[in-house]
């Protein structure tokens, strides 16, 4: 049985919608962001800096469609697309974060690496949300102690109490976000692993069955042939005494015919019975290897 399954049946109904959350993410920033420029707002913001940022949005558009129009394969999610799609998301989340970070001024973008976090979780990897905790948090620390006039709040007799807010609520929802991740992927997977294993004497004591009626037809087949070989050697002496009595009638030439329309048919349902056996062994044997 395969243990993961249900992770897979997930990601093959998700997998498209989550490309589309991320690349829709990234366009609404560009277009927000575009649009508070033109409106006024974020004077300090280079127009050149801006375009360039909204290129790369374009660029995250045109993968994302790349990844989904090619992660189906024979009407399942194609691992390596899913792969790619972890790596994408990796990628994406470290150079959007960081991009926004340095680009607009604000002292309240910190919020967002909860977002970004989150993101990452849809792929119920944890390994994937532990690596996106470690690239926005150590972007935000780096943040804080290279542009803290900027992203720091105002230094009055607030600040401390503020900061250390921040610090917690940053760790706590980053805890929160990577244990709920690893406890859907690992108990979801352990509880799949515990059923294979509750219906494994069912399978094994069915297995047994299977094979006791193939080796039951075996031996009947083998009876079936000793006697099919007999028959034929009986009709051959009956038939070669008929040729040799001239006296024979219409009834004896007929009880020959039938007595090898018999045997005919008695090896036809040898072959018959021979053919079963080896289904029968055949699709055993698969079942026995792979618990």
């Amino acid at each position: 049985m395969n243990t993961t399954s249900a992770i897979d049946r997930y990601m093959s109904k998700v997998y498209r919608w989550v490309i589309l959350i991320i690349t829709g993410a990234c366009a609404c920033a560009g277009i927000t962001f575009s649009l508070l420029k033109l409106l006024g707002f974020y004077q300090d913001v280079n127009w050149g800096l801006l375009f360039i940022f909204v290129c790369t949005c374009l660029v995250y558009v045109g993968i994302g469609n790349g990844l989904i129009s090619r992660c189906m394969k024979d009407g399942k999610l194609d691992p390596k697309m899913l792969t790619y799609g972890k790596i994408f998301l990796a990628v994406i989340l470290l150079i959007q974060y960081n991009f926004i970070l340095y680009l607009v001024p604000s002292k309240d973008f910190w919020a967002f690496a909860f977002f970004f976090v989150i993101l990452s979780s849809f792929f119920l990897d944890y390994k994937l949300v532990l690596i996106s905790i470690a690239e926005i948090g150590i972007s935000l620390l780096f943040s804080w102690a290279v542009n803290g006039a900027v992203r720091l709040p105002v230094k009055d007799e607030l600040f401390v109490p503020e900061m250390v807010l921040r610090l917690i609520c940053v760790a706590l929802s980053f805890m929160a976000i990577f244990f709920i991740t690893f406890f859907i992927d690992r108990f979801l997977t352990d509880s799949k692993q515990e059923k294979a294993t509750m219906h494994l004497p069912d399978m094994e004591k069915t297995v047994g069955i299977i094979n006791d009626i193939a080796n039951s037809l075996d031996a009947l087949a083998a009876n079936a042939s000793k006697l099919a070989s007999e028959t034929t050697e009986t009709l051959s002496h009956i038939k070669y005494s008929a040729d040799a009595d001239k006296t024979s009638g219409a009834a004896d030439l007929h009880n020959d015919e039938q007595l090898v329309a018999q045997g005919k048919e008695l090896v036809d349902t040898v072959a018959s019975i021979r053919n079963l056996t080896s289904l029968l062994k055949e699709s055993v044997t698969p079942e026995t290897g792979t618990p």
